[in-house]
């Protein structure tokens, strides 16, 4: 499947075609681009385009997939990974993707970049304060949820539908069902018995994407492309993962799950990630040994 295969899908559905995405295009490992070719960055409304400019784009074949951003398109989405044991196969699919799914009936979903998993668009107006109780990523579950008033965020499109409705306003009690069965966080009494001042990767994610906007340069270095071979990539290795330990977190696993979170990350070439995840990540565990002694 390419691009332009999703381009297609997306003109010839109505429940689609019709809605102002502002859409980027991606590569096989999901990091996005311009129309003019450059890495497009999710928290920048002018690197994202209209559909019509996708159609009259001259370099779509060179890209696997297209996706569109939550926030500059006002479209709310959930991402849920590993649904499906065969691609594409709607008989495939788990139990707990079938009960999803009976809760947004009524809404859009189609299968993900990989057709191993769901994709439902909807909009909705959530609560103040609901991210007090509910986890944006669940990775026990394999559940996110994307919003326009707290993501910075960019999601594929496949145009394979599973349920073809429209893509409409849901009510927050219709996604409450769904928050309180898959997303909700431990009571303040289980929370007591982590380790003092531990925060969960969600709630890091956030301080994460506080601080790329107080600070430039750990913007620049959060969604930098990979330079490859022979330029100063450990370098920038060193200081994102500096950046992390500085601000948001000690715990070296936790600086590990965010690391590999950034686009920089996503960026880096086979041989390169590798380097990373080689003899049980021991060019991380060197690296964090610098800052910690």
């Amino acid at each position: 499947m390419s691009a332009l295969d999703t381009l297609y899908n997306i003109v010839e559905n109505e429940n689609l075609n019709l809605l102002s995405l502002k859409c980027c295009l991606v590569d096989e490992n999901k990091i996005p681009y311009t129309v003019n070719n450059v890495r497009c960055r999710p928290n920048t409304e002018e690197d994202f385009c209209d559909l019509y400019e996708l159609i009259n784009c001259s370099n779509i074949n060179r890209f696997k997939g297209i996706g569109f951003s939550i926030n500059f398109s006002g479209i709310s989405a959930i991402d849920i990974d590993k649904c499906f044991l065969i691609p594409f196969n709607i008989n495939s699919i788990s139990q707990k993707a079938k009960d999803i799914l009976e809760i947004f009936n009524n809404c859009y979903c189609e299968f993900s970049f990989s057709g191993t998993g769901i994709r439902i668009l909807f909009t909705v107006d959530c609560k103040k304060g609901y991210k007090d109780s509910y986890y944006i990523k669940n990775s026990k579950e394999n559940i996110e949820f994307y919003n326009p008033s707290f993501s910075y965020r960019y999601v594929t499109l496949t145009g394979i539908p599973i349920k073809n409705n429209k893509v409409k306003k849901i009510t927050y009690e219709q996604l409450e069902i769904f928050l309180d069965r898959y997303m909700k966080k431990p009571t303040s009494e289980k929370l007591m018995s982590f380790v003092k001042g531990e925060k969960n990767i969600d709630d890091l994610l956030v301080e994460v994407r506080k601080l790329y906007f107080k600070n430039d340069r750990f913007q620049e270095v959060w969604f930098k492309k990979a330079p490859g071979s022979g330029k100063n990539e450990s370098e920038l290795d060193y200081e994102l993962i500096c950046y992390l330990y500085q601000y948001i977190t000690k715990d070296v696993e936790q600086i590990k799950e965010l690391f590999m979170e950034s686009p920089y990350y996503k960026s880096k070439d086979n041989r390169h990630i590798y380097k990373f995840t080689n003899n049980n990540y021991k060019y991380f565990y060197e690296t964090c040994k610098t800052l910690i002694s």
